[in-house]
């Protein structure tokens, strides 16, 4: 590929919709126009440029064929493509994001950037490298990433960009076809005779955060450890960065989710030993959260099969009764979502709509696990609340998101020989603040509870009476929701009352009414 001059003009028309607005950018791989849609009036697309040289027509076509079938909300959407015309010059037509590239952003900072926001965008890129990488029918390797491939959009969320040497993972290949990457940026098997794979990103990702937090420097010129080089950074974080960079790749990370789990921690971390009193902060944060934005309550079971989706569904529906705008998130791969969307829309069992990714129910919008969930944007939602159903928390690339919410309920059986699981889940997390736990014991009474609390040292321990159909809400079971939220109903007549509170109000309405005539 190589550099010339732009053949589009400003005003000249591309394909007979797309009219040329501005040129949005120039690099060594081509040309990048702000274009006005003709067909779409109002719409603005972006439009690569791209001179294609004869032997590369085939990337050309295979590039846009893998980026048209991508479909995450991290990702630039491609709309339209045209081949190499008769002077080799390629079009994508992509969505126009505004705002800057990560570089741009680093460079107005002088090169300061804080170790919270350097984590926000890891954990943006780990999100989307989870993505490409395992979550395709054929892996992605993206290969490039820098920060002049990072666009950061107006609500500060990340968009990778160039996927012009992105490849197809193909298992049992021993060689790239081309070794190809930035300097400064790279894993060193992208220049040397080896295959590239997932943990090829991983490295990238490592050198990335080595730049953003080390000044602009880079680990491929001093090879030292970061906090040699930039002191006052979380430990942990330190740790994270020296495995991302590790030079052969059995013995980086493994998975992106793995590194976004272990960036989760420090953030949860942080949240929590901001200030001596922790409770307190975390009051702090749940009012800040809902007067700017969504609260999210997590749901987890200690054990598979105990009903942490009943108890989900429960919850929604409650919030939607009370007129709360609410999110259910199939935050694990049951696929209990797409069987309740079949019984309640009445379809048959071959008609399954496993090709959705979202449905309404009773006034709640619920997210399937085979949707692209994008985090950052739904908290951003006009939802008031976002419940996730995570599900048996082991093994669970969710997990970390219960660690964050801002109210966390675990489903544990009050049975005496089931409390292992219970007790081995305080364990695995005694790290954590286990203060604001909330434990919910379907079916316990009040016994079970006091002894519980007592064996546990927790004392948000609830028990829920019986309620087999999660939709048709109890007045008792309607009144422990309402204190277990903190959640005060605005609706509860849509709750059963009882016939003796009515037959209490009627008689001292007759009363009133016999007084009114007796002293008239």
């Amino acid at each position: 590929m190589s550099t010339r001059k732009n053949k589009l003009q400003i005003n000249d028309w591309l394909g007979g919709r797309y009219r040329i607005a501005s040129v949005l950018g120039q690099g060594g791989m081509g040309t990048v126009y702000l274009a006005d849609d003709q067909k779409l009036r109002g719409k603005q697309w972006a439009i690569k440029e791209t001179v294609i040289a004869n032997q590369d027509i085939q990337k050309f076509i295979d590039e846009a064929k893998m980026l048209v079938q991508l479909n995450h909300p991290l990702l630039p959407n491609i709309i339209d493509y045209f081949p190499p015309d008769e002077e080799g010059l390629s079009y994508l037509v992509m969505d126009y994001i505004k705002g800057q590239t990560l570089q741009d952003i680093f460079i107005q900072a002088n090169k300061q950037m804080e170790e919270s926001v350097v984590i926000d965008y890891a954990l943006q890129i780990c999100e989307l490298f989870q993505y490409l990488h395992h979550e395709q029918p054929q892996p992605i390797v993206y290969r490039d990433l820098k920060p002049a491939n990072i666009m950061i959009d107006e609500q500060n969320t990340i968009r990778l960009i160039d996927f012009g040497i992105a490849r197809s993972f193909k298992e049992g290949k021993d060689t790239d076809t081309v070794q190809i990457g930035t300097i400064g940026f790279a894993a060193p098997e992208q220049f040397e005779n080896q295959q590239t794979d997932n943990r090829t990103d991983l490295y990238a990702l490592g050198a990335l955060m080595y730049y953003l937090l080390s000044g602009g420097k880079y680990y491929y010129v001093l090879q030292k450890p970061l906090e040699q080089v930039q002191r006052g950074l979380s430990e942990s974080l330190y740790m994270i960065i020296h495995r991302l960079l590790q030079i052969a790749p059995a013995d980086r990370y493994q998975r992106a989710s793995d590194v976004k789990q272990h960036l989760m921690s420090i953030t949860f971390q942080s949240n929590h030993q901001a200030t001596p009193n922790k409770s307190h902060a975390r009051t702090e944060m749940q009012a800040s959260r809902r007067k700017h934005g969504s609260m999210t309550i997590a749901i987890t079971s200690v054990s598979s099969g105990i009903g942490s989706t009943h108890q989900a569904i429960m919850i929604a529906n409650f919030l939607a009764k009370n007129n709360a705008t609410v999110a259910v998130v199939e935050a694990n791969f049951s696929e209990d979502f797409t069987n309740l969307e079949s019984v309640y829309e009445g379809f048959k069992e071959d008609d399954v709509p496993i090709r959705t990714t979202q449905f309404e129910m009773k006034g709640a919008i619920y997210y399937k696990s085979n949707s692209a969930i994008d985090m950052i944007k739904l908290r951003a939602a006009d939802y008031d609340y976002i419940i996730l159903d995570i599900g048996y928390h082991e093994n669970n690339e969710w997990f970390q998101e219960f660690l964050r919410a801002d109210k966390q309920i675990i489903v544990a059986s009050g049975s005496e020989w089931k409390r292992s699981a219970l007790r081995r889940f305080c364990q695995m997390y005694s790290s954590f603040d286990q203060s604001h736990w909330t434990i919910l014991v379907p079916l316990a009474d009040q016994r079970v509870i006091r002894d519980m609390k007592s064996e546990f040292a927790i004392q948000h321990v609830v028990a829920l009476p019986c309620q087999s159909d999660p939709f048709q809400m109890m007045e008792e079971t309607a009144g422990q929701l309402e204190q277990l939220l903190g959640h005060a109903s605005k609706k509860r007549t849509n709750f059963p009352v009882k016939k003796s509170l009515l037959l209490g109000f009627a008689a001292i309405l007759g009363i009133m009414i016999v007084g009114i005539f007796m002293f008239r």
